[in-house]
C-alpha cells in the first residue's frame, strides 16, 4: 500500500504540471505517465526492501527506516536526476520533433521530482511507528507526523484530480506553426499580372516582418499567395500583429 499510494500521488501532480503549463492531455503526456509510474516505484520498492532486510537481521524499525534512508538516498537522488537530466533537452522546444516531445518530457520530470520527495521523505514518515509503539526508540520524535503528511498528500492528490476536466484532451500534441500564409485573390488577371502587381509587393514587405527566415510566393491566374516561414523562439503573436 505504501508503494502503490505514490502512483496517483504522482499522476496527480503530473496534471496539475500539465494545466499550468497549457499543455493538453494527449498520446505523448500519457505516454510520459505510463514511464514516469514505472520509474518511480522503484525507488520506493528499494527503499522498503532495504528496511525489511535490515529489520529481519534484527534492527529495531525506527532504526531500519533510518539507516535504509542513509544507505538508499544517493541511489534514489542518482537515478532520479539522470532520468530528468535525459529528457531535459527535449523542453526545449522550436521545431516540430521538439513539440511532440515536449508534453512527455514535462510529464516524466514533474512526476520524477515528485516521486523523489515522496521517496526520500514520506516513506520514512509512514512507516515511523507512533511514539506509544513498544519498537519505537526513547528519542523524542521530530517532524511532520505521518497523518499530517497523508492529509497533505490527499489534498495534492485531489486538487491534481480536479485538474483533469480542465485539460485539453487530444490524440496528439499541438504543434504551433511558424509560418504565416497570405492568399488573395484577382479576377481575370493573368499570372504574370498577379506576380508584377500583388506578389512580388506583398512578399517585399512580409521579408521586412521580425524574425523572418524565408519567403515563398506562388502566382496563377487570378490568384497567389505567399509564404513566410520564421525563425526559432519568434513571437507568432506579434508577427501577425506586424
Amino acid at each position: 500500500l505504501i508503494v502503490l499510494i505514490e502512483i496517483p500521488i504522482d499522476v496527480a501532480m503530473t496534471l496539475l504540471a500539465l494545466w499550468i503549463c497549457g499543455i493538453s492531455l494527449n498520446l505523448m503526456s500519457m505516454i510520459g505517465i505510463v514511464v514516469m509510474s514505472g520509474i518511480v516505484i522503484n525507488d520506493s520498492i528499494l527503499k522498503i526492501d532495504t528496511i525489511n532486510s535490515l529489520r529481519r537481521q534484527g534492527m529495531a524499525l525506527r532504526h531500519a527506516i533510518m539507516e535504509a534512508g542513509r544507505r538508499r538516498l544517493k541511489a534514489i537522488v542518482m537515478t532520479s536526476l539522470t532520468t530528468i537530466l535525459a529528457v531535459a533537452p527535449f523542453l526545449m522546444r522550436g521545431d516540430m520533433g521538439s513539440d511532440l516531445q515536449f508534453p512527455m518530457s514535462l510529464t516524466i520530470i514533474s512526476g520524477m521530482i515528485v516521486g523523489l520527495l515522496h521517496s526520500a521523505g514520506l516513506l520514512r514518515n509512514l512507516q515511523t511507528p507512533p511514539m506509544n509503539d513498544p519498537r519505537n526508540i526513547t528519542t523524542p520524535r521530530r517532524g511532520i507526523p505521518a497523518f499530517s503528511v497523508l492529509l497533505i498528500m490527499a489534498a495534492l492528490t485531489v486538487i491534481g484530480v480536479a485538474m483533469l476536466p480542465m485539460l485539453n484532451i487530444q490524440y496528439t500534441p499541438t504543434v504551433p506553426e511558424r509560418k504565416i500564409d497570405v492568399s488573395f485573390s484577382w479576377p481575370d488577371a493573368s499570372a504574370r499580372l498577379v506576380e508584377q502587381g500583388a506578389t512580388s509587393r506583398i512578399e517585399g514587405t512580409l521579408s521586412t516582418v521580425a524574425g523572418c527566415e524565408s519567403v515563398s510566393s506562388r502566382s496563377s491566374k487570378g490568384r497567389g499567395s505567399v509564404t513566410v516561414w520564421f525563425r526559432k523562439g519568434t513571437d507568432m503573436a506579434a508577427a501577425r500583429f506586424e
